[in-house]
């Protein structure tokens, strides 16, 4: 997440690079084309359209990238001490009534992990519609394809986890069994993604945990 800098460290910001994404994809129209791929160049267009939009409305409210970032730091952790209050939940429904912060809890995790899944979904596709520009800490071959496995693994999860947990919630329980695996999966691969973000910045030296705390 930490490569999440490039709009704002060179001054471009994601309305114009959404924009100028669209504007491309209404240019390329005036070709001919026919049938299915005509239908499709149409639909391509009209959601690249309300992704500029809907990306616009995010930056309006500050939510630039690394923000987003420890948003879903803290709506993960918000998520631990949540959950045991979903265990207790299902454990008094066998004997007597739940009590009320233990209900209210359990939507604050329901809630919670909904608005996960979404900042991760903004995160993807704020990938999508730009480029981020070269880093100067590059690092080996090794490292950066390392670094993308993490990311990749981090987002699955991310969005994994939100979905699996509405399963359980709405239709069977037994799903919770498959998420509380992702949960412990997901906080070992945060372990790694917070060690390497420490190796950086202490053995490489780097800005790398600097720019994942801001754009700057």
């Amino acid at each position: 997440m930490a490569r999440f800098d490039g709009l704002s460290k060179h001054g471009v910001g994601i309305n114009a690079v959404v924009e100028k994404t669209a504007e491309l994809h209404r240019n390329s129209q005036a070709s001919v084309e026919t049938g299915p791929k005509k239908v499709l160049r149409q639909s391509m267009i009209r959601i690249t359209e309300k992704s500029s939009s809907f990306l616009g409305q995010a930056a309006s409210f500050g939510l630039q990238p690394p923000a987003m970032h420890w948003i879903v730091v803290i709506l993960c952790l918000v998520q631990i001490p949540t959950s045991w209050a979903i265990q207790r939940v299902h454990m008094a429904h066998v004997f007597l009534k739940p009590a009320p912060i233990d209900l209210f809890l359990h939507d604050v995790h329901a809630w919670s992990g909904g608005l996960i899944l979404y900042f991760a979904l903004v995160q993807l596709l704020l990938r999508w519609t730009r480029k981020a520009p070269p880093s100067s800490e590059s690092g080996s071959k090794f490292e950066r394809v390392f670094a993308s496995l993490v990311h990749a693994i981090l987002y699955g999860l991310l969005i994994a986890l939100p979905i699996t947990g509405y399963a359980a919630m709405h239709f069977s329980f037994q799903v919770a069994g498959l998420h509380s695996m992702l949960s412990w999966t997901l906080l070992a691969v945060a372990l790694v993604h917070v060690a390497a973000a420490l190796w950086h910045h202490f053995i490489r030296r780097d800005k790398v945990l600097r720019r994942m705390i801001w754009h700057r």
